[in-house]
């Protein structure tokens, strides 16, 4: 699991972290609204799907589901989207 990697770990301690949970057995009213707001805000559907997004909702960098983890290329995904978001303040 690529966040078992320390130099992951230290670089996720930059980001403020979320998560959408699309799958709720117990309600899913729920789960469809949780379906479509990660639709709305991403423009996919495709799970796992890791983003970094600004504070109005844009995104800076994504990365999808890789059932073969790749350290380097999760890093890169992380710094471009730091970088963005400095940039962007």
């Amino acid at each position: 699991m690529i966040s078992g990697s320390a130099a992951v770990r230290r670089e996720l301690e930059r980001f403020e972290l979320g998560q959408i949970s699309i799958r709720i057995p117990e309600d899913e009213a729920l789960s469809d609204v949780q379906w479509d707001l990660m639709s709305r805000l991403t423009g996919t559907n495709s799970i796992p799907l890791h983003v970094v997004m600004d504070h109005d909702g844009k995104i800076l960098s994504r990365i999808s589901y890789d059932p073969i983890p790749n350290e380097r290329l999760y890093l890169e995904f992380l710094a471009k989207g730091y970088a963005a978001f400095v940039k962007g303040r």
